[in-house]
């Protein structure tokens, strides 16, 4: 692993660097001066990542990542743009991968010195059903829910005044109304013993909040990245009993509105419709009761 600061150049390093799993820093400066350096293969393990990573003369162009687009939304940076300009592939196949938009709120409020304040967002748009109901990546996940709505919060020394406290509307089922798209509010809850003028101040920022939901969607479930399909039928009643795949290793039993399914002989056409999508032909399991 590179060592902070005392790499004071590597003209000569190969064209290719790989860090081994189980590593999680990538320290600042680490490949500082390393002209001939091109690629880097970074570990699913990676947890931060230091800024000025590869100042002065770098060539870097690609970088290969052991894990998937949301594993690597999830990682601290120290600098935002750090791989500006660099192609980053991802190494583990997902169910869908939502693209991470920056937003920023600008508020009527302002903090204690006057000057207005703003927070900067930056939040994944879709997410992919797995009938839980999907949550903040930086909230604390129950037995129905899901960590995977990605969400980092930049907000001009707010957190320092109030805990960040997320509310969810249709959160499990992408619906048809256009006006209830999935969406998530943020508010702060001020910290005990906060300062009157301190917790006008949050009053003012959860109220324009409130008023700027942050949408997105939630995409359905390809049957084709299914790991396993339990397709039950019952012989005598040509009726099929149930339906149950396997998706990143979360078992679904699906509604009859979730699906269509033609049965000849002993294998079966499944056409994912509602919360699922994709095609498949599996073995049927039959029954003869």
């Amino acid at each position: 692993e590179p060592e902070k600061n005392k790499r004071k150049s590597c003209p000569h390093l190969l064209d290719i660097f790989v860090m081994e799993e189980g590593v999680e820093d990538l320290q600042q400066l680490a490949f500082n001066n390393c002209s001939s350096l091109r690629s880097i293969v970074l570990p699913k393990s990676i947890v931060s990542i230091g800024s000025r990573v590869c100042k002065n003369g770098t060539s870097l162009s690609d970088i290969y990542y052991g894990g998937t687009k949301f594993d690597w939304a999830k990682i601290k940076f120290s600098y935002n743009d750090e791989f500006s300009g660099v192609t980053i592939h991802y190494t583990e196949k997902q169910k869908y991968v939502g693209n991470i938009v920056s937003r920023t709120i600008n508020l009527a409020a302002t903090d204690e010195n006057g000057t207005p304040i703003s927070i900067s967002i930056n939040m994944v748009d879709g997410v992919t059903y797995n009938n839980k109901k999907h949550i903040s990546s930086l909230g604390v996940a129950k037995k129905n829910t899901t960590n995977d709505v990605i969400i980092t919060v930049s907000d001009n020394g707010l957190s320092s005044l109030g805990t960040l406290v997320f509310k969810y509307k249709n959160n499990k089922i992408e619906p048809q109304n256009e006006s209830k798209r999935p969406s998530v509010v943020l508010s702060y809850k001020p910290k005990k013993g906060l300062e009157k003028d301190k917790k006008l101040i949050l009053k003012m920022v959860n109220k324009e909040l409130k008023k700027k939901p942050l949408n997105f969607d939630i995409l359905p479930a390809d049957l084709e990245l299914a790991s396993d399909i339990s397709v039950v039928y019952d012989k005598e009643n040509d009726k099929v009993k149930s339906v149950k795949v396997t998706i990143d290793g979360q078992v679904l039993k699906l509604n009859k509105s979730d699906y269509s399914i033609v049965v000849k002989d002993n294998m079966a056409t499944l056409t994912g419709r509602r919360n699922y999508s994709g095609k498949v032909v599996v073995t049927v399991k039959t029954i003869t009761k």
